[in-house]
This record gives structure tokens, sequence and C-alpha cells, in this order.
């Protein structure tokens, strides 16, 4: 079974408004400043941050040293063989094909679940098929060698000069933005997209297994903030310092870690404490002059009752003002929140009723995981009120909320 864990890290993201950057200058990058859209009417709310930040894929390979997805990278740093192609399998494993012989052996650590493994034949080609499962979690861009078993060899998911880019997750890292499925709802006005759009050069924006953001960016395109409340509005605060992340100490990307968690996204340290469905049937129902009731069915509403431990000062991460301050205010009833059962894997959740001949259990967009117990739920926050009682230590914070379904 694909990742088979019974208690993931888990994770709430509320939808994210930009509409009050709207036009307006909020980073420099590359000698150029870089603007948010001005909204339509309706626009300018994104359904989390994730679609915010990198529209849930990645862009193509044409502005400078940019990778794309994973099989762009394949073609564009292949010394050997002419078409490769990877992809998920409906058993949610990485495969990896080329019209030529081939092994792969993993340089960093295994996120593909890989292995060092010999291609085998497969309808005129050859392929790999992993054996493990992809790491769940920031795809942080760990490299592959590829051997023709002749002697020819090339390193591939890093872009020119060894430049390490990261992605969402593994998944993430597949999908191109334009692709035109249901997750792709922000493709040319997520921040990444727009900056490496208007400045011409790659940049990537994740939200890191911590809830942090991270910007990654070339050190020869100088990044700057330009709105302190956008700024903000990520987590940093201006005093944070850039980090080197590549081979040399001249030709590397630049990462800088936001110092505090992003408002709008609550990432607990530990597993939820009960995860159960609740479900209510809304009818107009009369009684019958002859007896028994007639009844016009208006709809069925299925909502989950989340129980969870929110840490606090004396916790592994205090996150307890963060909770009241920078979540409540973006998370109030009735708004949009998506509840991510195992943070580090993107995709909707679907229940395995929904498997059919045109629905694989696993592919780009969804996972059929534990009958839907994995995944993200796209939901409405249905409760507002919360009491923030703990014990002698304060450290563990009973906190109860209730979604509902969409």
């Amino acid at each position: 079974m694909p990742y088979n864990t019974p208690a993931p890290d888990f994770a709430l993201l509320a939808a994210f408004d930009a509409r009050e950057w709207a036009g307006v200058d909020v980073v420099r990058y590359n000698a150029t400043n870089i603007s948010l859209p001005t909204y339509a009417t309706g626009a300018g709310v994104y359904e989390d941050g994730l679609f915010f930040l990198n529209g849930r894929g990645v862009g193509d390979n044409t502005p400078t040293d940019a990778m794309g997805t994973l099989e762009e990278a394949l073609q564009t740093l292949k010394t050997f063989g002419t078409t490769w192609t990877i992809e998920l399998t409906s058993a949610d494993k990485i495969k990896v094909t080329s019209d030529v012989q081939f092994r792969v052996t993993p340089l960093d650590d295994d996120v593909l679940g890989l292995g060092t493994t010999t291609a085998v034949a497969d309808g005129g080609n050859y392929s790999v098929t992993a054996s493990a499962d992809w790491a769940r979690g920031l795809y942080s861009g760990e490299r592959y060698q590829f051997d023709d078993l002749g002697g020819t060899s090339f390193d591939a998911f890093r872009a020119a000069l060894n430049r390490p880019w990261p992605a969402q997750d593994v998944v993430t890292a597949l999908r191109e933005r334009g692709s035109g499925d249901a997750d792709d709802l922000a493709p040319t006005n997520c921040l990444e997209e727009l900056i490496r759009t208007q400045a011409g050069q790659e940049i990537r924006w994740v939200l890191n297994n911590d809830g942090h953001v991270e910007v990654w960016y070339m050190n020869t395109g100088l990044f700057s903030w330009l709105s302190t409340s956008f700024r903000a509005r990520l987590g940093f605060n201006g005093r944070e310092d850039a980090e080197a992340m590549g081979s040399t100490a001249t030709d590397y990307v630049a990462r800088i870690v936001a110092a505090n968690p992003m408002p709008g996204a609550l990432f607990p340290s530990r597993p939820f404490q009960d995860h159960h469905y609740s479900v209510e049937s809304v009818t107009q129902a009369r009684r019958k002059i002859g007896g028994g009731y007639t009844s016009n069915l208006i709809g069925t509403y299925t909502t989950s009752a989340l129980s969870f431990d929110l840490d606090a000062l004396l916790d592994q991460r205090d996150l307890y003002r963060h909770f009241t301050d920078e979540f409540v205010p973006y998370a109030p009833n009735g708004e949009r929140v998506n509840f991510y059962q195992g943070w580090g894997d993107s995709r909707r959740s679907l229940r395995s009723a929904l498997v059919s001949f045109t629905q694989q259990p696993y592919d780009l967009i969804y996972t059929s995981e534990d009958n839907g117990d994995q995944g993200r739920l796209r939901c409405s926050l249905v409760s507002s009120n919360y009491d923030l009682a703990y014990g002698s230590l304060k450290r563990r914070v009973p906190v109860g909320m209730r979604l509902e379904h969409l």
C-alpha cells in the first residue's frame, strides 16, 4: 500500500486573499519590480496558500536555468537516449522509461523510491518502476545518476551548474502548470509564475514541512522585498539571511526561509487525536393527510469533526499566539479551509467507490489511499469559537474543529 503511515502529520490551510496587493510592486528580482495582477471582480482569492505560492505545479524550462518538471529535466540533461518519460503509475509508484537500456542510481536521498535498478524491456522501450514509495514532503532537488551500461552517464533533476530547484512535493514536481486539470487553478497568476514571467529568471516558492514559506532564487538575480505588508503576509520579517544551496560558492541557488509560520496555515507537530465524519441530510418533510410523510431532499452534507493538540510555549514549536492572531483571523466561520490529512501529499482525497475505468486510484490529482483517509479535503470551516485552555504546563492545548466538505 502507498505510504502506509497510520498517523501522518497534518496541516490546515486557509484561503489566500491577495486583493490587498492588486497592482502593487511586492518584490524585486533580477533588477525587475514584480507586481501582482489587477484582479477582476471575484478574482484574487486563492483556494489556499499553495495555489498562491506555486499553483500546485512547476513552470516550464524556458527562463534562465529553469529545470521544469522532472520529465523536462531528464530530457534537457540526458547525454544518451532520445526519449525519456517519468510518470506516476496507478499503483502510486514512480516509473521512468527510455528508448535505450539504462541503470539508475540515487546520489542523494532516494525520494523517488527507485533504488539502484537496471531498466527492463517494456513494450519496445526500457523502464524502471520504483519498488519503494516516493517520499512525502518537500522535494529538494535530490539527484539521480543514469548510466547507459556502456560508460556514458548523466546526473538528473538538477539544472545547469548542479543548481537544485525544489518543488512542493514529488507530485508537484511532475505537474507542469497550464495542464488544465482540476487543480490547475492559478497557472499564470500564482506568485512563482508571476515572477518568472516578469523577471525572466527561475524562482521557486514552497511551504515547508513546518509551515514556513521558502523562496529559492538565482544568486545572480538578487531578491528583495518592496512591500513590508506582503512580506509579513508570507511570514517573513525581513531579518532572515539567505543561504547558499548549491555545489560551489559562485554557482548556487540562494534560499530564504521565513522566520514565522505562514499566516493562515497551521502545522501542529503531532498527528490529530481524532477525525471522524458526521452526516446531515437536509429535507423539507410534510405529513400526508392519509398518514406517512413525503419529503423533498435538499442535500446531504458531510462534515469532518477534527480534534488535535495545539503546540504551546513549552512544546516543540510555540503555535499558541500564531493560532489566535495568524490563523483564526484568516479562517473565520464559513471560510475555506483545506485539510491536508497527510502533509506532503498535496493531491485531493478520493474515496474508493469513485475509482473507475476512467478514474485511476492514484494519479497527479487524486489519491484513494485508505478509502479517502489520505489526501486533501476541500472544506469550509463551520466552527469558530475556541477555548484554548491548558493544564499545569503550557504545552498541549486541545482544539476541536468542524469542517464541512465541498
